[in-house]
């Protein structure tokens, strides 16, 4: 995928996933959206198609280390100052004051907020970043493509 920032190995084996199985989860997912959830997504406003999501995951993996500190701060440094970030984490509070120590952008996230809602929105966003291996992060992202074309069909 071209608008996703990997640098840490993730443990899923694309060779196994078929492009009809993507087309088919995609597909459930979006059609699992209830009215309340949609209106939560609308929340993030139009922009969210074109901004970039950002996911740290810090609850059963603690503190972030030297290294992971460093690779955040690399990939938020090549972003432009006009793009739009997206926070996503289980510990939301931690990981925005993470963020604050390493950029200036504004950014933007949902308080009351649900996995699905934060999956949906993570894969709806243009680009992303992501923060430690995660099964969460690697399938949003990886069936961001299905999902954003159902999502605006």
């Amino acid at each position: 995928r071209t608008n996703e920032f990997f640098d840490y190995p993730y443990y899923q084996n694309e060779n196994y996933i078929t492009q009809s199985f993507c087309k088919k989860i995609s597909y459930e997912i979006v059609r699992a959206v209830t009215i309340d959830l949609e209106l939560s997504l609308k929340k993030f406003g139009k922009n969210l198609f074109n901004s970039t999501a950002i996911h740290i995951r810090l609850g059963d993996r603690g503190e972030l280390t030297s290294k992971e500190f460093n690779h955040m701060k690399h990939q938020i440094s090549k972003l432009n100052s006009q793009d739009q970030l997206y926070l996503f984490s289980d510990d939301l509070d931690k990981a925005e004051s993470i963020l604050k120590e390493i950029t200036n952008f504004k950014v933007s996230k949902l308080k009351k907020s649900n996995e699905l809602i934060d999956f949906l929105a993570i894969s709806l966003c243009k680009n992303r970043i992501i923060i430690r291996e995660s099964t969460f992060s690697f399938w949003a992202s990886y069936l961001s493509d299905n999902i954003r074309s159902e999502y605006m069909i």
